[in-house]
């Protein structure tokens, strides 16, 4: 039995496909949305997030990721990236 649960999520999940399969991604994404964009699991983005590595804010108990935050530390390098670990670890 469908249950108006199920409906309002196979809509929420349409709307989800729709959005990320029009290339167009806006500036503040979801974290699902951003995990899409990114190719990243929602553990290893909140660890960049947490770290300071991108840049996110919680709203309404809800985090949003900066698309250009993201971007820009995709193409930072590598070498630069682990020495800023190395020295949160410590």
């Amino acid at each position: 039995m469908v249950t108006e649960q199920d409906i309002k999520e196979l809509k929420e999940n349409i709307n989800f496909l729709v959005k990320a399969a029009s290339n167009s991604y806006p500036r503040w994404m979801d974290i699902k949305l951003a995990c899409l964009y990114s190719s990243m699991s929602k553990n290893t983005l909140m660890e960049y997030i947490m770290r300071g590595n991108i840049y996110a804010k919680k709203l309404a108990g809800k985090w949003y990721v900066d698309r250009m935050s993201l971007d820009s530390f995709m193409l930072k390098d590598g070498a630069e990236l682990d020495a800023r670990v190395l020295k949160l670890c410590k």
